[in-house]
């Protein structure tokens, strides 16, 4: 199983909102971060064409270096991992 990141998830002004709307329940929550993770079920070793190919298809085409094999988040915090909803 491979594991891409890509940030930030949201946009800055979503981001405010959705940390508006946490903090209306948990008030000592002063931070959140965004970033996208996608999962991908190789089923065997991909060929360095075949890499390459995930590799552009998953990265923000803009902005290269937000997108990499380990997490942009630091340590320190606490990590909630959301996965789809359905009907989205």
């Amino acid at each position: 199983m491979l594991t891409f990141f890509r940030t930030p998830a949201l946009s800055g002004v979503k981001t405010s909102l959705k940390l508006a709307e946490i903090q209306q329940l948990a008030p000592q929550v002063i931070g959140l971060e965004t970033e996208f993770i996608s999962y991908v079920d190789e089923g065997g070793p991909l060929s360095e064409s075949e890499g390459g190919s995930l590799n552009w298809f998953l990265a923000e085409t803009f902005e290269p270096d937000q997108f990499g094999a380990s997490s942009f988040f630091g340590s320190g915090g606490r990590i909630i991992e959301v996965g789809p909803r359905l009907g989205r």
